[in-house]
């Protein structure tokens, strides 16, 4: 259990109070398994929020956003990391910085590509369904 992890744990009362929330911690399989699931990443944590069911035709639009949103973010950081002067002339540290800047993106667009498949198995899910009634 790293840093983060053990702050939540630690106010873990605190955030359930003020945020009108309930955590539960669930295994990788329970937490693919979820319905009603808007899964998001922040700071290298997966979460969800469980929504009621008549909120979840809006997250495809949300998540499709987010991606265009970490898309053009990283071309801006390719863009940084292919000047050879931005390279040859910053301090280390900054370079690592945009390298992990990069990475941490990366990781984020394959998630959230996830989610949006997530998503429109979803629809299709309940297309299917309503078509049986």
């Amino acid at each position: 259990m790293d840093r983060r992890e053990e702050s939540i744990i630690k106010f873990q009362d605190i955030i359930e109070k003020m945020a009108d929330v309930k955590i539960h911690y669930a295994t990788p399989e329970e937490f693919d398994k979820l319905e009603h699931a808007h899964k998001f990443m922040s700071n290298g944590i997966e979460m969800a929020l469980i929504l009621p069911p008549d909120q979840e035709e809006d997250l495809y639009d949300e998540h499709k956003e987010q991606l265009e949103n970490l898309k053009m973010f990283l071309e801006k950081t390719e863009e940084k990391l292919s000047n050879e002067n931005f390279i040859k002339r910053a301090p280390k540290d900054i370079v690592d910085k945009e390298y992990k800047k990069f990475w941490d993106c990366m990781e984020k667009i394959t998630f959230t590509q996830n989610l949006c498949l997530d998503d429109l198995q979803k629809r299709i899910n309940k297309l299917k369904k309503d078509e049986t009634l």
